[in-house]
């Protein structure tokens, strides 16, 4: 992820059940840019009351949690869009976590797969800067509940400083392409840097692509090619 400096952090809390539950999302960076991956790290942790089984799904449609929502303004105070709103539900997976005092939930959400934030570049000149907040919320469902229950809700905000610097953008995409190339077989990073390109939806990345395109395998050569001909078509 681009950017550098201390941590951007937001936490919340919320009763669930006579606990006292407490999620942090944190960008590790004082300041993203424009059109890049942005990557926020979650940690689930009980604040007070008994361990309890954290329980979560995940959508095959659109390969995100159901769990997380997140909100946003461009600069010139338009939403930005979810990039997957017309995504036809065919199920998902769902899991289930123990929560403890001493043993937190921790994960890793690719913000670009939840807000069209490719849409920051054309809302910024090239040096412009922009605070984005970003409204955060994980819901916290517990084995046992009722399953057609709402669920209670972590909600917090985060401040992040944005910056369009295209040739710094690029160049994050150049090195994820590295990466992926770099693994001819299936690895946990190789997969995390395809999928932040694969979630780029932007022309800045597709130098990017069109080299990871050539991929001897083709789970990784042809979703990018996929990417290519969507980005071309707009």
């Amino acid at each position: 992820m681009m950017g550098s400096g201390e941590p951007v952090e937001a936490v919340g809390d919320v009763s669930v059940a006579g606990r006292t539950v407490e999620v942090r999302f944190r960008i590790d960076a004082s300041e993203v840019v424009a059109g890049a991956p942005v990557e926020i790290m979650t940690e689930i942790r009980l604040g007070d009351g008994d361990p309890f089984e954290l329980r979560s799904a995940g959508a095959r449609s659109t390969a995100r949690s159901r769990e997380y929502s997140f909100e946003a303004d461009g600069p010139d105070s338009v939403p930005l869009r979810d990039p997957f709103a017309d995504e036809v539900d065919i199920g998902g997976v769902e899991s289930s976590v123990l929560v403890a005092s001493d043993r937190p939930d921790r994960g890793r959400i690719l913000l670009n797969r939840f807000l069209t934030l490719e849409d920051l570049r054309s809302s910024l000149p090239e040096g412009g800067r922009f605070d984005l907040v970003v409204h955060c919320e994980r819901r916290i469902r517990v084995a046992g509940d009722a399953r057609d229950a709402e669920p209670p809700a972590v909600r917090t905000e985060l401040r992040v400083p944005v910056v369009r610097d295209d040739a710094a953008c690029a160049a994050e995409y150049g090195r994820l392409a590295d990466v992926v190339l770099g693994h001819p077989s299936a690895h946990v990073l190789r997969e995390q840097a395809l999928d932040a390109l694969l979630s780029a939806r932007s022309t800045v990345a597709e130098a990017a692509l069109v080299a990871v395109a050539e991929h001897p395998d083709p789970t990784v050569a042809g979703p990018a090619r996929h990417a290519i001909d969507a980005m071309r078509r707009g």
